[in-house]
């Protein structure tokens, strides 16, 4: 291609580099007369971080990592300066990981104007593809130097690009987890091999005896059902769209734990919630039945959640003294306001005083909560949530778990998973269920 008479800093953010122009890792900045500027907006249905890639006249591009928006989006913008006769097109989701990239969306050859594409998501079971189709313009549109074109994203073509794993695949996680266990290595297979009943569940008899029922909640594909017109089945392709590495953590967990069943409430979803359900990173559970008998239900509104009142209580507490230090937090930082703001020697003499209340009001916050996570996690030892909780904390499969009880966005950091407080939008979210994200070398390292 043209080389750009200017290219951006090393440090300028790209979505496309190395291979649009002939700089290593530049951008254009200038819109050359043998250039056509492409935009890709995809529309989603709520701010989501959705993995892409970029196909380029056969290259499939970046090399060794996918593109992500740096904070979820409502509208996914890609962007390329190409010439006229190329061939373009996008991948998305799981299959824009380089392990897959498969399934060529969007595509177009590219003509002589500007594009733009605009494709916008439609729920409901739909018989659209993933295909761009020119928008005719308007009497006062038709001496634009813009092609504009757009297109549909829906269940189906959800499912075409969530990668499908094969129980090959799935099989080779297991053993780069170095798992040996012969019950979770057939589960694996089964659950990947499309041979799972999911209406009377599946039993899994562990190398050590134990016994775990995997029961799937009525409606626990519900969505795919609701959205996915042609070709979808939930053991066939509702299953194997799940990492594998969620399944392997939660079986594992279950072996440990002497689990006897456990109840699987959503896996991979097309049209509902955040980006790691979408692309089958993340998998949930309503509860599990330990082999004594002692059940963990994964719901505030449970008794279930709770071994004993004292456990509920500590947990208030912790929860009470986190909100307290925000609080203190917030009062320090308006102190800190006033002293900058104050006037005259009896004013700023006033405002510094407050200021070290406030400071000391925040180091009585942090001993209070400290005490407080204390008594809780002490409370919390042994208990069925607890051990399950740990069982899956202590794996490297996973990144994530949230629950009504704790929520921790990087298992794999040496902080302390936090308390679920039920204010965010995420931690309300996660009140009547545990969810785990997997790790993957490309799609959440």
């Amino acid at each position: 291609m043209t080389k750009p008479e200017k290219s951006q800093s090393a440090n300028a953010q790209c979505d496309i580099k190395g291979l649009l122009n002939e700089q290593e890792n530049s951008c254009v900045t200038q819109h050359l007369p043998a250039q056509v500027a492409v935009t890709y907006e995809i529309h989603f249905d709520q701010k989501l971080r959705l993995p892409y890639a970029f196909y380029w006249n056969g290259v499939k591009q970046p090399e060794n990592k996918v593109l992500k928006p740096k904070q979820a989006t409502a509208i996914l913008t890609i962007q390329a300066l190409v010439k006229e006769g190329d061939k373009i097109g996008l991948y998305l989701g799981s299959d824009a990981s380089p392990e897959f990239r498969h399934e060529l969306l969007y595509p177009l050859t590219v003509g002589n104007k500007d594009i733009k594409a605009i494709i916008k998501t439609k729920k409901n079971p739909q018989d659209d593809v993933a295909e761009l189709t020119p928008v005719t313009p308007t009497d006062a549109d038709k001496n634009s130097t813009e092609s504009r074109y757009e297109g549909w994203l829906t269940g189906d073509i959800w499912m075409r690009f969530s990668h499908r794993y094969s129980a090959k695949e799935a099989t080779a996680h297991l053993l780069n987890a170095g798992e040996k266990d012969t019950g979770i290595a057939k589960a694996i297979a089964d659950l990947y091999g499309g041979s799972v009943n999911t209406n009377t569940g599946y039993s899994v008899q562990f190398d050590n005896k134990n016994n775990c029922q995997i029961i799937f909640q009525t409606g626990s594909d519900a969505n795919c059902r609701a959205n996915i017109k042609k070709g979808y089945d939930f053991a066939r392709e509702g299953l194997p769209r799940v990492h594998p590495r969620t399944w392997i953590a939660f079986l594992q967990a279950a072996r440990d734990c002497s689990i006897s069943s456990m109840e699987i409430t959503s896996g991979w979803r097309p049209m509902l919630g955040s980006a790691t359900h979408r692309i089958g990173l993340g998998l949930d559970i309503k509860s599990v039945k330990n082999s004594d008998g002692s059940t963990a239900i994964f719901d505030k509104n449970n008794s279930g959640l709770w071994q004993n009142n004292d456990e509920k209580l500590a947990h208030a507490k912790w929860v009470e003294s986190e909100q307290n230090l925000t609080e203190a937090k917030i009062a320090l930082n308006d102190a800190i306001k006033e002293v900058k703001q104050a006037k005259g020697e009896e004013g700023i003499r006033d405002a510094r005083q407050r200021e070290i209340q406030a400071k000391g009001e925040i180091t009585d916050a942090e001993n209070r909560r400290t005490k407080a996570k204390e008594l809780f996690q002490k409370k919390h030892k042994g208990s069925a949530t607890g051990n399950f909780e740990q069982a899956l904390m202590k794996t490297s499969l996973i990144k994530q778990i949230f629950d009504p009880l704790l929520m921790d966005s990087n298992t794999q950091d040496q902080l302390e998973a936090g308390v679920n407080i039920n204010k965010s939008d995420n931690e309300q979210k996660h009140q009547d269920h545990l969810h785990v994200t997997a790790t993957d070398t490309y799609l959440l390292p």
